[in-house]
């Protein structure tokens, strides 16, 4: 990153020995002077409340992306005993990349949100949001390759336009909060079994005299015969059992 002058500086983020303080800004918006907010002694819950604001004034243009990082530099630099501090501190994923991983941990703890599609995040990497979105979509991507976020999956088939924070993400950059996040149940996603309220099931003569056939047929003096007859002769003995006995029987 760099300063102002163009000068290069540590980050709070990035570097957990960092002391430097930026100079405040001219006067902003009704002629007040800003201020930064004070982090030090936050819990890990206030922790990503403080990210969840930044992120919605860097969205709505509050701030700007400068003063943005500036935030988080002391969000984290208040915050070094953090699981997603000391874990970032210890990688270099580049500032860009760490304000992705903040994001998605964000929407996680704040908004019980496990996804985020690219549109979502695209302001986070400005120009270079065109080729990152491939990246992502294919898979190269940094935070992929470090086992950082996946492509989720829609009936066994990875959806390359949605990502998630990988089990392991989870638990280094969440610490206890990643533990207690696994015991949230929604309730009303849960069907349970003592609600379920019983019904009979009607089949037409033809299925039930078949599906009587296939019971007998799984009846162990039945069964036990032709699993030793099929292994004698070096077959399969699994679930084309009731096929094969169906067929001796057919020949007899």
């Amino acid at each position: 990153m760099l300063s102002e002058k163009g000068r290069p500086y540590r980050s709070c983020l990035l570097d957990p020995s960092c002391r430097y303080v930026r100079k405040l800004p001219n006067p902003v918006l009704r002629e007040k002077k800003y201020r930064y907010a004070i982090y030090r002694g936050i819990s890990p819950e206030e922790f990503y409340t403080a990210a969840d604001r930044l992120f919605t004034a860097l969205r709505r243009k509050e701030l700007d992306y400068k003063r943005f990082i500036t935030e988080v530099n002391f969000l984290c630099g208040g915050s070094r005993n953090m699981p997603f501090v000391k874990n970032i501190n210890s990688r270099n994923f580049g500032v860009k990349n760490s304000m992705v991983l903040l994001a998605f941990c964000t929407a996680l703890v704040e908004d019980d949100v496990e996804t985020l599609k690219f549109s979502q995040i695209r302001y986070l990497y400005g120009r270079r949001s065109e080729e990152t979105q491939r990246e992502f979509e294919s898979g190269d991507h940094i935070l992929f390759t470090a086992g950082r976020l996946e492509h989720t999956c829609d009936y066994g088939l990875a959806d390359t336009t949605e990502y998630r924070l990988t089990d392991k993400a989870r638990e280094e950059l969440l610490g206890s909060l990643a533990a207690s996040d696994k015991k949230k149940v929604k309730e009303n996603n849960i069907i349970r079994a003592e609600t379920l309220a019983e019904k009979k099931l009607y089949y037409p003569p033809r299925v039930c005299s078949q599906i009587d056939e296939l019971a007998s047929l799984l009846r162990e003096d039945n069964f036990a015969p032709i699993v030793k007859r099929l292994k004698e002769s070096a077959m399969l003995a699994g679930t084309a059992v009731p096929f094969f006995f169906k067929i001796q029987k057919q020949q007899n």
